[in-house]
């Protein structure tokens, strides 16, 4: 639809292929700079958290409804997660099933959320 209304596609998916290639690299040099060493797996972690921080934040892996402000709040949710239980000294691999557990459940209330929204939308159609 995009190449029929006139936007040069090639042009745009060119530029996106550079920017991405520029910050995966510039990403890889700060992984360098913070963990001291270039292994494969350094970022594992990362992932799962970054996901956490959308989830967390409101944003429907669905429908994809929600914006930056609310990824901020979710990742400060997770960040004073994190550092509390750093604080109380929990385990390494505990506090990433606790992580994973409040993953969960910000998407089952995800779901239910979606879920409302659209038996509401259906009730105002009908």
């Amino acid at each position: 639809a995009a190449e029929y209304s006139g936007v040069n596609v090639r042009f745009i998916v060119g530029a996106v292929m550079v920017i991405s290639a520029m910050c995966s690299g510039f990403a890889g040099m700060i992984g360098v700079a913070y963990f001291g060493s270039a292994q494969q797996n350094e970022f594992d972690t990362f992932l799962l958290d970054a996901i956490a921080a959308v989830v967390v934040g409101g944003t429907s892996l669905f429908g994809g409804r929600g914006g930056i402000g609310n990824t901020i709040v979710g990742l400060f949710v997770l960040g004073v997660l994190n550092n509390g239980l750093d604080y109380v000294k929990i385990d390494s691999f505990l506090k990433i099933l606790i992580r994973g557990l409040i993953l969960l459940i910000a998407l089952i209330i995800n779901v239910y959320a979606e879920r409302l929204r659209t038996a509401r939308s259906g009730e105002r159609a009908g």
